[in-house]
C-alpha cells in the first residue's frame, strides 16, 4: 500500500488529475472517447497554466520588487491571479480525493432534501478544494481535512440555495444558482449592508434608479486588453522603466491576459463535458418532486450593465488604495479583472444601485487583499511542493488578490489547524444565526433580496 501511495505521489498532477476525471466520467456512464477527450483537455490546460505562469513570473518579479520599494512595502508578493492559484490547488496531491467527496456530499444533500442545488461548476470546486489543500498542508491529518472539506461544501450549497433567489430576481435567470464560493461568501454582508443603507436618511436616496450606461463601456467590454495594456504601461512607467522597456512590459502583460483565457478554455471544456455528464446522471436517477437549481459560474451573470460599470470604477480605486496603504503589502495585478466575482451579489442586493455597490464593495476588496497577503506564504509553499515553480523566485510569494482571501474558507482552515474546538463551535453558531437571519429576511422580500 505504501509503495502504491509512493508511486501515486510521484505522478505529475497534469497526469494524475485527468486520470481521476476519466475514472469518474466512466463511473457515471459517459462514453469512453468523450470522457478521454475531456480528460486530455484538462491535462493540457494544466500544463499550459504552468508554462504561462513561468513566463509571467519571469517578467513581473523585477517590476513588482521596484514598485514595492518605491511604496515602502516590505514583503514582495505577486498577484498571479485565480487561474494560477486554481491550477496550484488542483495540482496538490490531496486533490484526487476532493472532487469525489464534494460530489457525493452534494448528492446526499440533494437526496435528503437539504439542498436544491446541483453544483455542476466542477472547475470552480477549487474554491472549496482550497480549504482541504490548506488544512492538509498545515496539519497533515486526513481526518480533519475530510471534515473541513465536507463542512465547506455544505456551506457552499446552502449559500447557493439562497443565491438562486437573487439570480432569478435580479439577473432574471430562473433555475440557476451561482455556486462560486468566493462570490457566495459575501451574500450575508451584501444583504445586511444594503439593509443598513436603507435606514440611513440621505444616503439611501443616492442613485435609487438603476443606471443604464452600458454603451459607454462597450469598448471596455469588447476590448478589455486595451485597458490591460495601458495599466501595464502605467505600472512599468512608475517603476522607472525606459520607453522601450515600458512597451515591452505592457505587451508581455497583455499577451498573458490574452493567452490565459485560451488556456483556461481547455480546462473549462473538459469540466463542462464532465458537468453535462453529471447533470444527466443525477436527473436520470433523481426521484425528488421539486425543482433543482443548477450551480454555475458567476461569469453567466456578466451581461448586467451595473455589474460591469461598478467593476470598471473599482479597478483604479483599488490600485490607488494598494499603492497608498502600506498595510496592503502587494499590488493587485493579474486578478484585477476578477473583481466581478466578489461584487456580483453586492450589485444584486442593491438592485443595481451603482453608488451603494461601490460603497459596499470597497471594504470587501480591501479585506480580500489583506487576507490574500496573509495566506501568500502558504500558497507559495504548496506551489513549490507541487513543482509548480519553474522560475527562481528570489524570495517572492504568490497569491490571488481577489480569490485567495475568502473569509469563511480561511476561518475554517484556521480553526481546523489550530484544533480550537471552542472557536469551531462558535463559528458554527454564528453561521447558524446568519443563515436564519438571511433566510427570514429573504422570505419577507417579494424579490428574495433587498
Amino acid at each position: 500500500m505504501d509503495l502504491w501511495a509512493t508511486h501515486i505521489s510521484n505522478v505529475e498532477p497534469y497526469v494524475l488529475f485527468p486520470i481521476i476525471m476519466l475514472i469518474i466520467s466512466m463511473l457515471i456512464g459517459m462514453k469512453f472517447f468523450k470522457a478521454l477527450k475531456a480528460s486530455v483537455y484538462i491535462g493540457v490546460g494544466l500544463i499550459g497554466f504552468s508554462m504561462l505562469f513561468s513566463f509571467f513570473m519571469e517578467f513581473t518579479s523585477p517590476m513588482v520588487e521596484i514598485l514595492a520599494d518605491i511604496a515602502g512595502k516590505e514583503a514582495v508578493i505577486i498577484d498571479v491571479g485565480w487561474p494560477v492559484l486554481a491550477s496550484v490547488i488542483w495540482s496538490a496531491k490531496i486533490s484526487y480525493l476532493i472532487l469525489p467527496i464534494m460530489f457525493l456530499t452534494n448528492l446526499l444533500l440533494l437526496h435528503f432534501g437539504k439542498t436544491n442545488t446541483l453544483n455542476i461548476d466542477i472547475w470552480n470546486y477549487w474554491h472549496m478544494a482550497l480549504v482541504g489543500v490548506l488544512v492538509d498542508h498545515i496539519s497533515g491529518r486526513i481526518g480533519i481535512t475530510l471534515v473541513s472539506m465536507i463542512l465547506i461544501c455544505i456551506i457552499n450549497l446552502k449559500l447557493s440555495d439562497w443565491s438562486a433567489r437573487m439570480v432569478s430576481g435580479y439577473y432574471n435567470l430562473p433555475g440557476v444558482a451561482t455556486s462560486n464560493m468566493n462570490s457566495l461568501v459575501f451574500i450575508p454582508y451584501a444583504v445586511f449592508g444594503n439593509w443598513l443603507i436603507e435606514r440611513l436618511p440621505g444616503i439611501r436616496d443616492i442613485g435609487t434608479q438603476k443606471q443604464h450606461h452600458a454603451k459607454k463601456f462597450d469598448a471596455v467590454l469588447k476590448e478589455p486588453y486595451v485597458a490591460t495594456f495601458l495599466a501595464g504601461g502605467v505600472m512599468s512607467a512608475l517603476a522607472g522603466y525606459s520607453v522601450f522597456e515600458t512597451m515591452e512590459f505592457a505587451f508581455k502583460l497583455t499577451a498573458v491576459f490574452m493567452i490565459l483565457p485560451q488556456i483556461a478554455s481547455f480546462i473549462q471544456k473538459g469540466f463542462t463535458t464532465l458537468s453535462e455528464g453529471i447533470n444527466y446522471f443525477v436527473k436520470k436517477r433523481s426521484k425528488a418532486d421539486r425543482s433543482i437549481n443548477l450551480g454555475v459560474n458567476h461569469m453567466t451573470l456578466m451581461g448586467d450593465a451595473s455589474l460591469i460599470i461598478v467593476a470598471v470604477i473599482l479597478i483604479p480605486i483599488l490600485l490607488v488604495i494598494s499603492f497608498t496603504f502600506k498595510s496592503i503589502p502587494f499590488f493587485p495585478l493579474a486578478d484585477l479583472t476578477n473583481i466581478i466575482g466578489i461584487i456580483v451579489f453586492v450589485v444584486a442586493a442593491t438592485n443595481g444601485n451603482i453608488f451603494r455597490s461601490i460603497l459596499l464593495s470597497i471594504p470587501l476588496l480591501v479585506i480580500s487583499m489583506k487576507l490574500s497577503a496573509l495566506m501568500a506564504p502558504y500558497y507559495t509553499e504548496i506551489a513549490k511542493e507541487t513543482d509548480y515553480f519553474q522560475v527562481e523566485m528570489a524570495g517572492a510569494y504568490i497569491t490571488s488578490s481577489m480569490n485567495g482571501g475568502n473569509p469563511i474558507s480561511l476561518a475554517i482552515v484556521g480553526i481546523a489547524t489550530a484544533e480550537n474546538y471552542v472557536e469551531f463551535i462558535l463559528l458554527l453558531i454564528t453561521l447558524g444565526f446568519c443563515a436564519k437571519w438571511i433566510k427570514n429576511h429573504m422570505s419577507q422580500s417579494d424579490r428574495g433580496f433587498l
